[in-house]
């Protein structure tokens, strides 16, 4: 998964767990909402109820026209009631009793029935009789709502001392009213005032407490759930996302391997030179996303004379390991060991078994994969990975099939290689036979001559005492004799010349490009020097010689078969005019000549 699907990922898992918290909170906030709303219509309640009861006392001390108390309980007369002849009487007893009419008595009561954060009830009004009735702030402002029209009005209101629910409610006057207040001038069924209650919100919300603290811990734990389930849903989702593009990759590597292996067949079925598909091959591997790989490896073929590996292709190897590894004895170092077991070697970092070593040598791993052909071992190749990779088998079975691609284009390549042998080279010499020699010749002189005018030269040897060292020793001291002068005269001419047996005691050689005529002369001497040494064949010294005929294209091109028929007819001559000679071919017109 890339980074920034893994950040829109968790971006939406941040956001469905914010969205989650937010209508948790709401639903909390709803809630305690409702816990509110439930303790202030428990106020109201008993707001009512209060004002109902000290309006039933009000109706009733105003029905009546007053209540008289015992002076001597504590109960000073009203001073505003002064004006009543009847304020004050006493009883027969002596008692002296004094009047109280409603809004006294609803004060009395107020002050001796209740104390602390309890409901308060009192009357008020803009102008009262008493200055204790007096409005304080909120009840001037409710009192003027009154005023409006309003027969109730109460509010929720925060002072130092918490929170109270208030509300007034209006104090119409009637006729028994006017008794105290006619002096004021009130008339029945104007407004005189207000009963004023306040209830106090904390003991209601006490209460309340243990269930909003239920309320708390439920929404709590049903927000910690939800979170958990919002988490365990990312998590798997995540699981699933990373095993669904873990799946993708592996889809993909499985097609980019597919594609490499069949660029790797195509490869190896291509008509290029051998080589240079065996380094094609390399590269398209060490750049294939099977695995942790380095652009470093190299193909190795098995030499079997030699018993060890031979370098044939590598790409990004240092110069150390050029020379080094240019040839691995079998069980040397991690190459050789997967030659000697034929099995692959893995090696995650520079172990003991990587006995190649140099100056400067950064830390890696390898794979070693032994290249097959049915039971015959024709190689290794190897292939460098990053330091600490992990074996893994399925870049392994990929390896595998490559080493198997690869054993298929050795054995095909060994095999054109063996019916090019068959074909082009003599069986007995490995020299080129006619037909090779024929081939080049004709490239040389029809093809290369056209384009620019050179000098070249055909040699037509016979040996001279072959048959009797053959019927003398045998044949097979005979063919002996035959491989060891094709080694002689081969040593005496250059890389790019030819030399080919065309049958029994006949060579024939390709001179290319000599300069002058005295070069193949030269040459011809070399020949004389080196089959005129003695040749040691079932401990006999044996001695032969050649006769050596020379054909010149003289700078023009030429067909092969007329300069080898001219060289022929030279050697011919050397040989009936005295053997261990050459001449040079002339044509019939010119005096013939030699050279001993």
């Amino acid at each position: 998964m890339d980074a920034r699907a893994s950040v829109r990922h968790w971006g939406l898992g941040l956001a469905l767990l914010l969205f989650w918290t937010a209508a948790v909170a709401v639903s909390l906030y709803w809630d305690r909402q409702r816990m509110e709303e439930a303790v202030l219509e428990q106020a109201r309640r008993q707001a009512e109820a209060a004002l109902d009861t000290q309006a039933a006392v009000r109706h009733f001390v105003t029905r009546v026209g007053g209540i008289y108390v015992d002076a001597a309980r504590g109960v000073a007369p009203n001073p505003h009631l002064a004006h009543l002849p009847e304020r004050d009487v006493r009883t027969p007893t002596g008692r002296h009793l004094t009047l109280v009419n409603s809004s006294y008595l609803i004060r009395l009561i107020d002050e001796i029935g209740t104390s602390g954060p309890a409901i308060h009830v009192r009357t008020t009004a803009l102008h009262p009789l008493s200055p204790l009735n007096r409005p304080d702030a909120w009840e001037r402002m409710a009192l003027a709502r009154l005023h409006d029209g309003r027969r109730e009005w109460g509010e929720v209101v925060s002072g130092p001392q918490g929170r109270w629910w208030r509300e007034v409610r209006a104090r119409i006057a009637t006729q028994a009213c006017l008794a105290c207040h006619k002096r004021q001038g009130v008339r029945p069924g104007q407004m005189l005032g207000a009963l004023s209650v306040r209830v106090p919100l904390a003991p209601l919300r006490a209460t309340l407490a243990p269930q909003w603290h239920a309320l708390l811990t439920g929404h709590l734990a049903f927000w910690s759930l939800g979170c958990l389930g919002i988490l365990w849903t990312l998590r798997q989702l995540h699981r699933w996302r990373l095993e669904r593009v873990h799946m993708q990759q592996d889809l993909e590597r499985e097609l980019a391997n597919e594609r490499a292996l069949s660029e790797i067949l195509t490869e190896s079925l291509s008509k290029r030179p051998f080589e240079a598909r065996i380094a094609r091959i390399l590269e398209i591997t060490t750049h294939a996303p099977v695995a942790d790989l380095d652009p470093k490896g190299a193909v190795f073929l098995m030499d079997e004379q030699q018993q060890a590996l031979r370098l044939v292709a590598q790409s990004g190897l240092p110069p150390p390991l050029l020379e080094s590894c240019a040839q691995v004895p079998l069980g040397r170092c991690l190459c050789g060991r997967a030659a000697l077991t034929r099995e692959v070697i893995f090696a995650g970092c520079v172990d003991a078994r990587h006995e190649t070593r140099y100056t400067g040598m950064q830390e890696h791993g390898h794979y070693c994969v032994p290249i097959q052909h049915g039971r015959r071992l024709l190689g290794v190749f190897t292939l460098y990975v990053a330091h600490g990779h992990q074996r893994n088998p399925s870049e392994e079975r990929f390896l595998q099939t490559v080493a198997d691609i690869l054993g298929n284009l050795i054995d095909r390549h060994l095999a054109y290689q063996a019916l090019q042998q068959q074909a082009f080279h003599d069986a007995l010499t490995g020299l080129p036979n006619r037909a090779l020699f024929m081939d080049r010749a004709r490239q040389h002189l029809e093809e290369e001559c056209k384009r620019r005018p050179v000098l070249s030269a055909v040699l037509f040897l016979d040996l001279d005492g072959f048959k009797e060292v053959n019927d003398r020793l045998g044949h097979e001291a005979g063919d002996r004799l035959l491989v060891e002068a094709g080694q002689r005269i081969t040593g005496c001419v250059r890389g790019t010349d030819t030399v080919a047996r065309l049958g029994g005691d006949e060579f024939i050689v390709l001179l290319r490009e000599i300069g002058t005529p005295e070069v193949a002369q030269r040459i011809a001497d070399q020949i004389h020097q080196v089959l005129a040494r003695p040749f040691r064949l079932d401990g006999r010294t044996v001695q032969v010689s050649a006769s050596i005929g020379i054909a010149f294209n003289a700078r023009r091109p030429v067909s092969p078969d007329t300069l080898v028929r001219q060289a022929d007819t030279a050697m011919y001559q050397a040989k009936t005019t005295g053997k261990h000679r050459t001449v040079l071919f002339t044509e019939p017109s010119e005096a013939s000549g030699g050279r001993s």
